[in-house]
């Protein structure tokens, strides 16, 4: 055992599992949306897209077990919720957006279609499926071969594209921090957190450790290469977003513009070059999901390991071909329901939340607050018009907020007067 480096090996097998196909086309466009005011958009977008996931590795590291991480709800709301995360992370959302994503960024801007979508969602998750299928290896692909590729590659295009290209801000839009806060959700780390860590615990068990502390220590440790890694890439790619816009027209889509910035930085090479950084991270996402979700369904469904995956993998290739933007619509109402519940569970394993009555009320309230924001934001339902006209911040993206703070407060009182009611009738008791 090197103590002294495998922190790092780990911290580089989370970025790479965190890092895929929305790590790389959301900042640019954060960037070019909010313009001159890219630093808020920034802040906001750290927050989410990086505290939050830091936050949830940490929150498991405190609660010790996936199991443990919602238990004060209930055994059945945990595996329910879980449950649903994972298909989201599997074969709805994540997993397919990184085949769509590979193609779109890597194979129509250098080679075309002559390659048809079908084919290579069938090579790209055959590749993902053989590499998943040998668990004991991930760790290997990843943090020693890929990630360093993935790095390399996109610092030569943001250090050139900020101290070497001429930049074009444009005008951008405002509440900056709350658009790249929402924005921050797209990328789905936060919902694969808590997984994410269980699969960094278990490749710290492989590594030779096996006492409590030292696993804790390195996951501490490995969280944060693995978050300075995306404060650079994450800063780099939006700056360039906001700094580049000006050449580029109103409405480019995200792919376009992420295309677009690497052949002005570095030409046809970095066309060729972000494809192959594409690649190797949208493969290493798929890699980490679907060993991460065939895991999961495996245990719940007792179900062998292998067909799982190989299930995830088949539907994940036929989803690929609805084509990114499809996929990025679809997952919005899904995010923007889910995100407000993991950041209350996540908080409060963090803080070291003990009330299940706080969790229950606070993660139900927020649950229906969420549901409701959605029906009037994404679908359009104008009877709720009225009510979000009062709800605090429900411009601004954060309806649930007000609310799970209430739900909080409310627990709280409750829980002080039955503790004065249990006090008062061991009074009464002691008395008598």
């Amino acid at each position: 055992m090197n103590k002294k480096h495998d922190f790092i090996a780990v911290g580089f097998t989370i970025f790479a599992i965190f890092f895929g196909a929305g790590n790389l086309i959301f900042p640019p466009e954060i960037g070019i949306n909010s313009g001159g005011n890219w630093f808020m958009a920034l802040l906001g977008f750290f927050v989410s897209g990086i505290g939050l996931p830091l936050l949830g590795i940490l929150a498991i590291n405190k609660a010790g077990s996936l199991e443990k991480f919602g238990e004060k709800i209930g055994s059945k709301f945990t595996n329910i919720y879980t449950a649903l995360i994972l298909i989201c992370l599997g074969p709805i959302v994540a997993i397919p957006r990184t085949g769509a994503s590979t193609y779109e960024m890597g194979i129509l801007p250098n080679i075309g279609n002559v390659i048809s979508p079908w084919v290579f969602a069938v090579i790209f998750f055959g590749i993902a499926l053989v590499l998943t299928l040998r668990p004991t290896k991930i760790v290997g692909y990843i943090g020693k071969v890929l990630t360093p590729i993935i790095l390399v590659i996109l610092a030569i295009i943001i250090i050139k594209g900020i101290f070497f290209t001429e930049h074009m801000f444009t005008q951008g839009t405002g509440n900056s921090f709350s658009y790249g806060f929402i924005n921050g959700y797209q990328p789905m780390d936060a919902l694969g957190a808590p997984l994410t860590a269980v699969i960094a615990i278990n490749a710290i068990v492989a590594l030779g450790y096996t006492k409590s502390s030292d696993k804790k220590s390195i996951l501490k440790k490995a969280s944060i290469v693995s978050s300075i890694g995306f404060v650079f890439v994450y800063g780099g790619l939006l700056f360039l977003g906001a700094a580049l816009g000006g050449y580029f027209p109103q409405g480019i889509s995200q792919t376009e513009l992420t295309i677009g910035i690497a052949h002005m930085v570095l030409g046809d090479f970095g066309k060729i070059a972000l494809g192959i950084a594409v690649a190797a991270a949208c493969l290493t996402t798929a890699i980490g999901l679907t060993a991460m979700v065939g895991e999961f369904f495996s245990k719940l469904l007792k179900v062998k390991y292998e067909i799982i995956v190989t299930i995830i993998c088949v539907a994940s290739a036929v989803v690929s071909i609805a084509g990114i933007g499809s996929i990025i619509k679809l997952a919005l109402p899904i995010l923007m329901i889910f995100y407000p519940i993991q950041i209350i569970l996540i908080l409060f394993n963090v803080i070291g939340v003990e009330s299940k009555l706080t969790y229950k009320i606070t993660v139900y309230t927020t649950l229906v607050v969420s549901i409701l924001d959605v029906l009037h934001t994404q679908f359009g339902v104008t009877a709720l018009n009225g009510l979000f006209n009062f709800v605090p911040l429900a411009s601004a993206g954060f309806a649930w907020v007000v609310p799970a703070v209430i739900a909080v407060g409310v627990s709280l009182l409750i829980n002080i007067l039955n503790r004065k009611s249990i006090d008062a009738a061991v009074d009464i008791v002691d008395a008598e």
